[in-house]
């Protein structure tokens, strides 16, 4: 009975997985990449105002929100408008042929 026990521990210890949003090597990167932002520290951020903010969302050119609670409380994941950023620095780098 033993051996049983044994090979069916060593069975249920192989078919584990490690869920990696629970790993210690992965939490920062993780928390990170979900974290949000409110209206406020957007506008901070990015130097738009409010109504070019939304013009950009509404042509497509700008993350979408996501609804919290309601549709009147959204917030921007801080991933999606760091890379806005990115790519807005990188094609203007690409314009200017390269010099900054």
């Amino acid at each position: 009975m033993t051996l049983y026990r044994e090979a069916h521990e060593e069975k249920a210890k192989s078919r584990k997985t490690v869920n990696p949003l629970l790993s210690c090597t992965n939490r920062s990167k993780t928390m990170t990449d979900i974290r949000l932002m409110k209206l406020r520290e957007v506008l901070g951020t990015t130097a738009l105002s409010r109504s070019t903010l939304y013009r950009l969302i509404l042509a497509n050119r700008f993350p979408a929100p996501v609804e919290l609670s309601g549709p009147r409380n959204v917030a921007w994941r801080s991933s999606e408008v760091s890379e806005w950023i990115e790519s807005r620095q990188t094609a203007k780098w690409a314009l200017c042929g390269g010099k900054q």
